[in-house]
């Protein structure tokens, strides 16, 4: 499935970093009723061989002293391209990711064959299939706003976005911090989660972030996980154009 944002890359693209993550049921110690992968630790090492060619640097995210039991979802082990260098995969206890950056992102032909090919080598690294049973695709796009005219949050968002706010009370003072978060149910039974805030670069320069994040859960297998991926693209790239004004999208083209 093409999208415009595909087949006309925007030379200024705002992206900043493209998640696609799937989680899966763990199993549960019945004395305890605790739950817990029984094969990550075994996982971990199959999905290191079946990489290696193209992610060879290999590292764990979190402390060794910090049992791997003990961490569900969350992010411990890193297979880099290089170091620093994306795309990259991660693993967890029922959690796994495929992630990149504008440097190298494209859908049809470098990221969603990523997301295929991850998702058969994590498979592989079990002994039978997990039982997905979440996906989610997030997108984060980040401008500095000196690149823009600016005097004021309320007025770049009001310009640039098609959306706006506004305090109707004495607010003491310019707005300096905000997020703005709204969750919607699609007629596809996904959770979209559009936040928009502000922040500061490694620079320390003031910049916009705004996340476009879809959300399904429900069982999964495989192939119904890159259906499901491919759909959620192609709303994610309607809405990053329908979110931006026309003046806004088009300082991305130049």
């Amino acid at each position: 499935m093409k999208t415009k944002t595909d087949i006309l890359k925007l030379p200024k693209a705002p992206l900043q970093e493209v998640i696609f993550e799937v989680r899966w049921d763990l199993d549960v110690n019945l004395p305890s009723q605790q739950e817990y992968d029984a094969e990550i630790e075994t996982a971990v090492g199959t999905l290191k061989t079946l990489l290696m060619d193209q992610f060879p640097l290999f590292q764990r995210k979190l402390p060794p002293e910090l049992p791997v039991q003990f961490l569900n979802n969350q992010i411990v082990y890193q297979y880099w391209t290089d170091k620093n260098t994306w795309p990259l995969m991660q693993l967890g206890p029922g959690v796994f990711t495929v992630n990149d950056t504008d440097k190298e992102y494209e859908w049809s032909g470098k990221f969603y064959p990523l997301i295929k090919s991850g998702l058969e080598a994590l498979i592989q690294s079990y002994s039978k299939e997990p039982s997905f049973r979440m996906a989610s695709l997030r997108y984060i796009d980040v401008v500095r706003v000196n690149d823009y005219k600016f005097d004021s949050w309320e007025n770049f968002i009001q310009k640039n976005l098609n959306f706006k706010f506004e305090n109707m009370f004495d607010t003491r003072g310019k707005l300096k911090q905000f997020t703005l978060t709204q969750v919607f149910e699609t007629k596809e039974a996904d959770d979209l989660h559009i936040t928009i805030s502000n922040g500061k670069n490694a620079k320390k320069e003031d910049i916009l972030i705004w996340e476009t994040n879809l959300i399904n859960v429900r069982s999964f297998n495989k192939e119904e996980l890159l259906d499901w991926a491919d759909q959620a693209h192609a709303i994610s790239s309607e809405l990053f154009e329908e979110i931006c004004q026309k003046g806004f999208y088009g300082s991305f083209n130049k």
